[in-house]
């Protein structure tokens, strides 16, 4: 499940884990800009108008920082289902 308003809304009890994918601000400012192709200001509204991300991280059980590189991004994402399947089914990464 993908949503950026799970946290404090009655769905996040149906949730086993909640994965906050964080990223700097201002680089999230400039990756809104150019998925969307907004102006920065419009990309600040966007992500000011969300919860502060101190609530988002109280609440996340893993937290992923996307502050790297798109092959650090998947290693950290790999490790972290790896992680969650070895918890669900005892896995290791060898076996899937």
């Amino acid at each position: 499940m993908d949503g950026a308003v799970i946290v404090g809304t009655p769905f996040q009890k149906r949730c086993s884990h909640l994965v906050l994918v964080a990223a700097p601000y201002e680089t999230s400012v400039q990756r809104i800009c150019a998925r969307d192709g907004i102006a920065p200001e419009m990309a600040r509204r966007r992500l000011d108008a969300q919860l502060p991300e101190n609530v988002l991280r109280a609440a996340a059980d893993f937290v992923i920082e996307n502050d790297g590189t798109l092959q650090q991004m998947q290693q950290r994402c790999n490790a972290l289902l790896t992680a969650l399947r070895k918890e669900a089914y005892g896995e290791t990464s060898d076996e899937k």
